[in-house]
């Protein structure tokens, strides 16, 4: 039903549309329709209470103190019930991490927010929305760097976060390279004078959330049931790219374009005996040589990765 389908788009557009926002493009990409449609949805949007504004990069975003009627807020206490629970509940689950800062974002500060990481990351969520919105580069002071095991400082025009604030997308100046910043590694902002040379539409990524540059996989895999749903589960965007395989061991199919083996390889590394890797060769050679990091010299077995 289209109007049943325009209320759940125009649901999900408010939460996509808060700090900092999104462009009308990317909606468009989003939800695979047309600019045109999310025109007439800012329209309606409005028509509710809510304000539609934009920044010198396009990204369009909503004020949160015009929306009409009953609005959800939670007290400290509140947040930190909820944290308790999340602690005690759900430690390992991918998702306390993402519900944690958002609680943190949007609700009062309770005694849970003295957790450094936890602050930190809030802190550092606000300072490149403000960065974003004023369309200027950034530097980051001490990101830690799990390539190089060192605290670099960086030099970045931030663009957008992924699902969950779980990665920043921005354009490295010094490597003139598209890349991820880990939201946890982040410790310090500071706004620059200079504004970003890119935009946010500029940016193309992966089902993983990867950013693109020059670097182009087509990755095919075999999933167990529960490889299947966790891989879902984990990266919610991969689901458009699963399918029955007809293999009994493996009755799951995954294949799509990645920008790199960080994210797929390291989904693969985390379940052993769940996944067979189909191709490219070279994912098998990436997983290979990780697995000699963690194992002292111990391969795979070439073509069979984790079967």
């Amino acid at each position: 039903m289209p109007e049943i389908e325009k209320y759940k788009r125009m649901f999900q557009m408010i939460d996509l549309l808060r700090h900092p926002g999104k462009t009308k493009k990317s909606l468009a990409e989003r939800f695979n329709t047309s600019v045109r449609t999310i025109e007439r949805d800012f329209v309606d949007l409005e028509r509710e209470g809510y304000m539609v504004d934009k920044d010198n990069a396009g990204r369009h975003f909503i004020f949160r103190s015009i929306g009409k009627g009953t609005s959800v807020y939670v007290t400290d206490e509140e947040s930190e019930f909820l944290n308790d629970l999340l602690n005690k509940a759900a430690s390992e689950h991918p998702l306390t991490t993402p519900l944690k800062t958002k609680l943190f974002f949007h609700a009062g500060i309770g005694r849970w927010s003295q957790n450094y990481i936890t602050r930190n990351v809030a802190e550092v969520i606000q300072h490149l929305t403000d960065a974003m919105k004023m369309n200027c580069q950034v530097q980051m002071e001490d990101y830690y760097s799990a390539s190089t095991g060192q605290l670099q400082i960086k030099q970045i025009e931030p663009l957008l976060f992924t699902d969950n604030y779980k990665y920043l997308i921005g354009f490295d100046t010094a490597a003139n390279k598209f890349v991820n910043l880990k939201m946890d590694r982040i410790q310090k902002v500071v706004l620059l004078e200079a504004k970003c040379t890119k935009s946010p539409d500029m940016v193309k990524a992966d089902v993983f959330h990867m950013a693109a540059n020059e670097e182009f996989h087509e990755v095919e895999l075999l999933l167990t049931a529960l490889a299947a749903r966790l891989l879902v589960e984990e990266h919610p965007a991969t689901e458009r790219c699963v399918e029955p395989s007809g293999v009994v061991a493996f009755p799951f199919r995954f294949r799509a374009t990645v920008h790199n083996f960080l994210s797929v390889g390291r989904f693969c590394l985390g379940l052993p005996g769940q996944v067979r890797v189909l191709g490219p060769e070279e994912l098998n050679g990436y997983l290979e040589g990780r697995r000699k990091g963690f194992c002292g010299g111990e391969g795979l077995r070439h073509g069979l990765s984790f079967e």
